[in-house]
């Protein structure tokens, strides 16, 4: 099988895609969104990078620093670090570009959920690495950005709107 060029429609970047049966990432066999990373960050055009398993590192950072109380009511939430969302992901969501959605919360918030439901698939935060880097700008400002986005989607388990937590964001600021 040979590879298409990046003039054939069929041609798209690398991205992870979500396993439904296992909850595993597929990477697809083109161009890796993480070297594309890599190139964009090294021409200087989109911020730093810090590779996948700093940025995870980050991530249960930021899970750590969170009351005890809030994580403990995250036990069926289930966080996937991705390089970008997926076309269908963002066209679904009006979104252009891919760098524009840093995260996404998937599944029904505490606030919406019958006391009759029983059994839930688990609710998953997406992060967006790629996107994340290059909002934060430099290497130093990557962990508060993710911080940033990981209370940001937690906050939708918990119900809150993204006006409420701009809200509440301008206030803590």
């Amino acid at each position: 099988m040979t590879r298409p060029s990046h003039n054939d429609p069929k041609w798209r970047p690398n991205r992870r895609k979500l396993d439904q049966r296992t909850g595993e990432g597929i990477l697809s066999p083109y161009l890796s969104l993480t070297v594309l990373a890599w190139v964009i960050a090294r021409t200087g055009e989109h911020g730093d990078i810090v590779t996948p398993e700093r940025f995870s590192e980050y991530v249960s950072e930021a899970l750590e620093d969170m009351p005890l109380e809030l994580r403990e009511k995250m036990d069926n939430v289930e966080i996937f670090v991705e390089d970008s969302a997926d076309p269908e992901t963002l066209d679904s969501l009006g979104i252009e570009s891919s760098l524009e959605l840093l995260g996404l919360y998937a599944g029904v918030p505490l606030t919406q959920r019958s006391f009759f439901q029983t059994v839930s698939l688990p609710d998953r935060i997406y992060l967006y690495r790629i996107p994340i880097m290059k909002a934060a700008g430099t290497r130093d400002r990557i962990a508060d950005k993710i911080r940033e986005v990981v209370i940001h989607e937690v906050g939708h388990h918990f119900g809150f709107s993204d006006a409420e937590l701009s809200r509440m964001k301008g206030r803590s600021a």
